[in-house]
């Protein structure tokens, strides 16, 4: 597939994305996190295992699978998981731009009385643990490889996806039709009760009047951020190649994913706490790609103001 066809795809289901996450904001999250989710988490996990997850060392993953396991293991508070998040995401910085262990080591003793102070800050201790691991990752994160993509091709079609990316985030909060009207089932309530923080953090920010209109409204842009997210992963096979790999792991890919849905089957909350901790695992493990990613967007773009658009 071309390029250029990818992009158009994407856009496709960007606007299926917010489309059904319009019509059904609820039941087409749990849908998503619960079936797409998985299924991204355990093949991009496959994937960035074999390119070393993007950092220095060979072994560097090890501490941020760690700080993941100490975040749920002391997660009474959001200050606890804050202060491992913290942990994760300054390690990653090393493992990006640092080479030796030594300073690596050092960089992460440093971190532990950072991470301290900085959590006790209730801004820093709302975006480590309750934005970062959720709609940063799967919309600003998602947001900035489109933009990466299109600026590396120099596609006219790439930078086309990304306005409506933008557009698509923007809709729900400009057009509310029906908004109130919407019934949300029991189950629906109860199994995204988990996000309820994070539902009431973007009602107060984004100014709404706490309602029921406005935790649909809220919940509407979740939808779209997390169905693309998942969505955009499946689209890139032949770009990103996640699917190359043995048939012994894909083997252990397909058992791990039926293992997540039979938790769900037997109990949604136990399917959703597996899925949580797999999910966070790939956050954590995604940093350094993140951080390489914000790098090589301003290296870009400075070539691009050098050299002009045209390659």
């Amino acid at each position: 597939m071309s390029p250029d066809r990818l992009n158009y795809l994407n856009i496709f289901l960007m606007l299926f994305s917010v489309g059904a996450g319009f019509i059904l904001p609820y039941e087409v999250f749990l849908f998503s996190y619960a079936i797409l989710g998985p299924a991204h988490y355990l093949t991009q996990i496959s994937w960035m295992h074999d390119r070393q997850y993007f950092t220095t060392g060979k072994y560097d993953w090890i501490l941020l699978c760690a700080a993941v396991i100490l975040a749920f293991a002391a997660s009474s508070t959001d200050r606890d998981i804050a202060f491992f998040t913290l942990i994760g995401l300054g390690s990653a910085v090393g493992m990006v731009f640092f080479k030796t262990i030594q300073k690596k080591v050092l960089l992460v003793f440093g971190l532990f009385l950072t991470a301290f102070l900085a959590s006790r800050f209730s801004g820093v201790e709302i975006f480590l643990s309750v934005l970062l691991p959720t709609v940063i990752h799967v919309f600003i994160f998602t947001g900035a490889f489109i933009l990466l993509g299109a600026l590396r091709s120099r596609s006219l079609s790439g930078l086309v996806s990304f306005a409506v990316f933008l557009g698509c985030a923007i809709f729900p909060f400009v057009f509310r039709w029906g908004a109130d009207q919407y019934e949300i089932s029991p189950f629906g309530l109860d199994a995204t009760a988990p996000f309820n923080k994070l539902q009431s953090f973007l009602v107060s920010f984004l100014d709404l009047n706490q309602s029921k209109q406005a935790s649909v409204i809220v919940m509407r842009f979740i939808a779209f951020a997390y169905t693309y997210h998942y969505l955009n992963w499946f689209s890139k096979t032949k770009v990103i190649g996640w699917n190359d790999i043995s048939r012994d792991r894909l083997v252990v890919i397909v058992v791990l994913y039926f293992c997540f849905i039979g938790l769900y089957l037997k109990s949604y909350i136990l399917g959703y706490t597996a899925v949580l901790f797999l999910s966070v695992l790939h956050v954590f493990l995604e940093f350094p790609l993140n951080i390489r990613s914000f790098v090589d967007i301003g290296k870009t773009l400075r070539t691009i103001q050098s050299s002009g658009w045209t390659r």
